[in-house]
């Protein structure tokens, strides 16, 4: 394998193993383009990085360069790009949130390096482009279309999280401790399928393991009360949701019978949310837990969102959401 120790995505890794072994079979370059489509926080630059790595190996007789760069940099600012493309040393040149570069020309003047190498007619090396981005939609089409191998970055399986978790804590040199089973278990739980998130919770623990002496596992759970994070990393606003649905749409509700469910313009105007956070955020993670369903009628809150919300509210009442 060119990849290790990777966890998850395996379906994508083993296709662009594939697609780098057949460029290199073939005593070629991959001077192709790759697009990595998911949330943030996934993961898309440490796969970037991953690639490069693995062409390294590939071609350890060439010169090979890893650029990142974040998307919205290149605004009106096309001599960055020009930059990132000079030299005839061989490239991976990784682009995140490609999507930001909002203005067409900026767009357009990428497709222009992709496609003739160099604008101005100048020679460089071999250039794969990895193009990582929350939002497809908003690529101009001649540029989506240039894309040759289009990934979904999948969200992790609780299981994925927590051996990224253990792996997190035992390879990174800056948090300098093994975190126990228990710990990793709850950090991966809540840390709502983001490596970038558990990354997060776990420099927290690394301070507060410096700072005070007590179990993991309590300071761990220390740092979710402290940070306002409820069980299975929902925010406040997802727990509002929550209630608003119990109190219409719940078991007991005298309106359970019909199956009547709340539209989303409903549950932004009662809470006050905002639309597009509500819809990338809240609910797609609400539903994924299994804690709200939809239906023709709207959504409503499921009976393990209801059997969550009512323990929520007697831990609430002990003074503890963590016990």
């Amino acid at each position: 394998m060119l990849i290790k120790n990777f966890i998850g995505q395996t379906d994508t890794i083993e296709d662009i193993e594939i697609q780098l072994l057949g460029h290199n079979k073939r005593k070629e370059f991959p001077s192709t383009i790759i697009g990595l489509k998911g949330q943030r926080g996934m993961g898309k630059t440490h796969l970037g990085k991953v690639i490069s790595n693995a062409i390294k190996k590939l071609y350890p007789e060439r010169d090979i360069s890893y650029i990142e760069k974040i998307g919205n940099d290149f605004n009106g600012n096309k001599d960055l790009l020009n930059a990132l493309v000079s030299g005839l040393d061989d490239k991976v040149i990784f682009i995140d949130e490609v999507q930001e570069m909002k203005a067409k020309p900026e767009q357009e003047h990428l497709r222009w390096h992709i496609e003739r190498n160099d604008p101005y007619g100048r020679k460089h090396g071999d250039i794969l482009w990895i193009f990582a981005t929350t939002d497809f939609a908003d690529l101009i089409s001649p540029l989506r279309n240039r894309i040759n191998h289009m990934y979904d970055y999948k969200p992790y399986e609780p299981e994925e999280m927590i051996k990224i978790v253990k792996l997190m804590s035992n390879s990174d040199q800056r948090l300098g401790y093994e975190i126990d089973t228990a710990s990793a278990k709850l950090i991966a739980e809540n840390s709502r399928f983001t490596p970038r998130t558990a990354r997060n919770f776990l420099l927290k623990l690394k301070n507060e393991m410096s700072a005070i002496n007590d179990q993991q596992i309590e300071l761990v759970k220390r740092i979710f009360r402290r940070s306002g994070i409820y069980p299975k990393g929902l925010t406040q606003k997802e727990i509002d949701i929550l209630r608003l649905l119990f109190e219409t749409t719940g078991l007991k509700h005298e309106s359970h019978d019909v199956r009547a469910g709340l539209s989303k313009s409903q549950v932004l105007s009662k809470l006050g949310l905002n639309k597009k956070e509500y819809e990338d955020i809240f609910e797609p993670y609400l539903l994924r837990l299994g804690l709200v369903e939809t239906n023709s009628s709207g959504r409503r809150i499921s009976l393990d969102g209801e059997n969550y919300y009512t323990r929520i509210l007697r831990l609430q009442e002990k003074g503890n959401i963590y016990e």
